[in-house]
């Protein structure tokens, strides 16, 4: 182009760069074009006034044909235009067709319309009835036509409004994983079980990929529900931004055995089942009916093609009580050998290792506050969850900073009137100076670019840090829920007894 308009005179203008890109990570093929979501935040650009997500978990070709592995696709549009704002794809095969597909309707100026009308090769070896980039589509459109409001998990976790999660999925699925309080009624009940729903509830639907959630919603709003959406991409797009980790240990060796019986893993299984070309949540679904028919302590040989079964199979076995003996991935075949119950030794089962962090927060001091919520926010932003309990001087980190008007008995009153009332009247728990020390710890601080203790705060709980106050400490203090920040929960020590089960980290500040 620059020798042309330089020495022949023809006149070519450079339309800028896209910035199409492609690369090999370990098993994984990654792509991007255009501006991700970052870019957008940085330019000003506010989600769902200016822009929007169509996120999904699509397939590389036809879900029953053997091979089939996942993409997942997030893809930004503008609105209400619709214009392709850029794509972002992760995946096996396939990805670098649907990253070229995408580059070349925005450069020519193209909307998610020109998407879904694209016409795209298909057989089942290659592609699905409607291409993922059709799909893409699809979704987009569904979202700027008002018809289903969708929701990324990222975007979930920073709201902070009040919402329940309704789980579609069957109830064999469940075992695989399933998000804390979600309401759980299988997509063929729920026009039956409609009643049990309240219609005034905010409802954020989930499924296994995002398809029967759609379906869900569209239900609901058809029967009066107006406050629903859609959780983009399903459970595994949650987990993933979650880090929800679960480790299968390693094989010591081949065989393994108890004093009651030793078994060959490479021996002849009880029962063959061969669910290639299944998709989810066919396989699982299919392995459950399976041991239905096994005794305790037989063997069934699982064969799938569907590429999230490598990563369910340890977790389905592991809620299930059956023992995952070896699961191999052989290109894109993956075999399981799993035994009918869980009698065997747990060097050979999966082994779900707790990684939360708990917390009891009983001091009411500045310096320990912001050391507390500096655990808290370093150890969310490694994916961990984080439960803070506040007891007894600690609510006063809760409290607002105002004052709220409440008829309390005089000695509550009195008694909580002595104590400070929110994170800007909290002193230092050595060297306060009546309030000096605090003043000039917040200036050092703010000298040195640390977060203040609001911030620190804000951050918890936008990050998905749990924070619970102590109901029996709240009444002996004379604090009322009114009184405190918005996004805390109440509850005793049973509340925060469960949490710590679950972790592997408890501190008492």
């Amino acid at each position: 182009m620059a020798a042309d308009n330089l020495v022949s005179g023809k006149k070519h203008t450079y339309n800028g760069s896209q910035g199409t890109s492609i690369a090999k990570v370990f098993e994984y093929n990654v792509a991007g074009v255009g501006l991700n979501e970052k870019n957008l935040i940085a330019m000003g650009q506010v989600y769902q006034q200016d822009y929007d997500i169509a996120m999904i978990n699509a397939k590389n070709h036809a879900s029953y044909y053997p091979g089939v592995t996942e993409l997942y696709i997030k893809a930004m549009f503008s609105l209400p235009e619709g214009k392709l704002l850029g794509c972002q794809i992760v995946g096996d095969v396939g990805v670098d067709k649907r990253i070229d597909v995408f580059a070349t309707v925005q450069r020519l100026g193209g909307t998610v319309t020109d998407l879904k009308e694209l016409e795209l090769a298909y057989a089942p070896p290659f592609n699905s009835a409607k291409d993922p980039m059709n799909m893409i589509g699809f979704v987009a459109e569904n979202i700027i036509e008002g018809l289903v409001e969708f929701i990324t998990p990222m975007h979930l976790v920073q709201e902070k409004s009040d919402y329940t999660f309704l789980d579609l999925r069957e109830e064999a699925e469940l075992m695989m994983g399933s998000i804390d309080g979600a309401i759980h009624i299988p997509m063929g009940e729920l026009r039956q079980r409609m009643n049990e729903l309240d219609r005034e509830k905010s409802y954020v639907i989930l499924c296994s990929l995002g398809v029967r959630s759609y379906l869900g919603a569209r239900i609901m709003k058809q029967h009066g529900f107006r406050n629903v959406r859609v959780l983009s991409a399903g459970l595994p797009a949650w987990n993933s931004f979650h880090q929800d980790k679960n480790i299968i240990t390693p094989r010591a060796t081949a065989t393994i055995g108890t004093a009651e019986a030793k078994f060959d893993v490479h021996g002849e299984p009880d029962m063959k089942l061969n669910v290639a070309g299944a998709q989810c949540p066919g396989p699982i679904l299919q392995v459950a009916q399976a041991l239905e028919n096994l005794k305790d302590g037989q063997i069934l040989e699982v064969i799938s093609t569907d590429q999230g079964f490598y990563r369910d199979m340890p977790m389905w076995c592991s809620r299930t009580g059956n023992t995952l003996l070896c699961i191999d991935k052989e290109e894109k075949t993956i075999v399981a050998k799993l035994r009918k119950g869980s009698n065997q030794p747990v060097s050979q089962q999966l082994t779900e290792i707790p990684n939360n962090k708990t917390m009891v927060v009983f001091s009411g001091d500045l310096d320990k506050a912001i050391a507390a919520l500096i655990i808290a926010n370093g150890a969310a932003s490694m994916g961990r969850q984080v439960t803070m309990f506040y007891t007894f001087w600690g609510l006063n980190i809760l409290r607002r900073h105002d004052k709220i008007s409440l008829k309390k008995p005089f000695i509550q009153k009195a008694f909580a009137s002595m104590m400070p009332r929110g994170t800007k009247k909290l002193g230092l728990s050595r060297m306060n100076f009546m309030g000096a020390g605090a003043k000039l710890i917040r200036k050092i601080m703010k000298d040195n670019r640390v977060d203040s203790l609001e911030s620190l705060m804000e951050q918890a709980l936008a990050g998905g840090v749990k924070m619970i106050a102590c109901n029996m400490s709240m009444d002996l203090m004379g604090i009322r829920e009114e009184e405190l920040i918005d996004g805390i929960e109440l509850g005793g020590v049973a509340a925060y007894l469960g949490e710590a089960e679950m972790a592997d980290t408890n501190l008492f500040i």
